[in-house]
């Protein structure tokens, strides 16, 4: 199901079955349309105001990855193509598939002439406008790489550790192991790069952006596998209950120096969803985030 509300109050405004009826995953809200794929391979786009269905398009595999948008085109993985579509109308632009069929399944990330994708222990850079792939990096066996975030001329990459690619060639930059395993999308902000980690060394991570140097730790989100989200000089961390960030919750951190600012919990106790791909979301003075079956919405002093 897609579900939209009210952002002022929670109030619902509409509701809408997925077109396969399987598990949708994130939303993508273009200047057109709201774009949802789900589990099935359908993707399709809504009219974010009454949640009328404007297409739906069976893209083949499964969409476990939320859209990227940019100007009038979506960009979507399905577990083997990176796929490029119309916004407004849902005609196919381009689709690229690797040469030996790796897995392509996280959100892709458009910057300037390039779409940057990857899936099993690869990645990949392509044309926006033809798909064509421009570089290809293979790094060490991976069990869970994450989606790509780019910043200045760097592709950072987490998985079984942290990476930095050069966005022009795909050549590695730096690679930061003391991170830990199971790396979260990293988030890049005032020249650092900030992630979660497991184990061997768990918890919110900073580096610096340029060269990957050891900035601070803290261990309190525990072994979230959560994307953080940074706002107005505050990190904003979902916590794996239990152990010394105690119930959890969403915790916030100064992201010069890492001081714990404070932590807010769900009222009745629903516990944050601190899994491979949630994150909070911060606009306009207020953070949302999401329990296994509700949002909760929270507003900043």
């Amino acid at each position: 199901m897609i579900f939209a509300f009210q952002a002022s109050d929670g109030t619902p405004l509409w509701s809408h079955l997925s077109c396969s009826g399987v598990d949708t995953v994130e939303a993508a809200l273009g200047p057109q349309v709201l774009l949802v794929g789900d589990g099935d391979g359908d993707l399709a786009a809504y009219d974010p105001v009454n949640g009328n269905q404007i297409w739906c398009n069976e893209e083949g595999g499964s969409i476990t990855s939320a859209p990227a948008v940019d100007g009038t085109t979506v960009y979507i993985t399905n577990g083997s193509d990176a796929i490029a579509l119309d916004q407004a109308t849902g005609t196919e632009r381009w689709r690229f598939t690797p040469s030996d069929f790796s897995p392509l399944t996280n959100t892709p990330a458009v910057f300037n002439q390039a779409v940057y994708v990857t899936g099993g222990s690869s990645v990949f850079a392509l044309s926006r406008t033809t798909g064509q792939e421009l570089w290809r990096t293979d790094l060490e066996q991976q069990t869970n790489i994450s989606a790509p975030s780019v910043a200045g001329n760097a592709v950072y990459i987490g998985g079984k550790h942290l990476y930095a690619l050069r966005a022009s060639d795909g050549n590695v930059l730096w690679t930061q192991d003391i991170v830990g395993v199971n790396v979260s999308m990293p988030a890049i902000a005032y020249g650092k790069v900030f992630v979660n980690s497991q184990d061997p060394q768990f918890g919110l991570w900073a580096f610096k952006a340029e060269t990957g140097a050891f900035l601070w730790r803290s261990r309190m989100t525990e072994e979230s596998l959560a994307t953080v989200t940074v706002a107005n000089g505050v990190i904003f961390a979902i916590a794996r209950p239990g152990g010394l960030g105690g119930a959890g919750g969403l915790m916030m951190f100064n992201s010069e120096t890492g001081a714990f600012l404070g932590s807010i919990l769900d009222p009745d106790g629903h516990p944050f969803n601190h899994v491979l791909r949630s994150q909070p979301a911060v606009v306009r003075g207020a953070v949302y985030v999401s329990t296994g079956d509700r949002v909760d919405a929270f507003r900043l002093p």
